[in-house]
């Protein structure tokens, strides 16, 4: 089940517990699963930041984006934006949903390339509006 997420300024007071659980809702998994998912030998880290809201650390945050490349780290890093690169690129019918965990590492390259050829249409789109704006101020 995914949730909406919504852009986030920055905030510092972000508590990790929050960061985790959006991870956990996103990927479907439990804490157990997720640690083993990402490298980690048990689900202590994940855990403490769930239930004391115990700080990962850098090394962890890196094993997850690493294992997740479709997660912002800058949501992780400054405590700000959406939790999905999808959503900070405002791509959301090309990757909204959360992908099936087996795929996420051998999809992470059809997914940047769709993000590209979306962006160079948006390109397009405002090329031909600012050709017709000049038209507009020539007449």
């Amino acid at each position: 089940m995914k949730k909406t997420l919504e852009m986030t300024s920055y905030n510092s007071e972000l508590p990790v517990s929050t960061l985790v659980q959006e991870c956990l809702d996103w990927s479907g998994m439990k804490a157990a699963q997720f640690s083993q998912e990402v490298g980690f030998a048990d689900a202590t880290r994940i855990y403490g930041a769930l239930n004391q809201n115990r700080d990962l650390g850098v090394t962890s945050f890196n094993a997850i984006l690493r294992r997740f490349p479709l997660l912002n780290g800058d949501r992780f890093v400054r405590k700000s934006g959406p939790l999905l690169l999808s959503d900070l690129c405002e791509q959301v019918d090309v990757k909204n949903s959360p992908p099936v965990v087996a795929q996420v590492a051998t999809n992470s390259e059809e997914y940047l390339k769709a993000i590209i050829d979306g962006k160079n249409n948006e390109i397009s789109r405002l090329e031909k509006q600012v050709a017709f704006m000049e038209k507009m101020l020539d007449k």
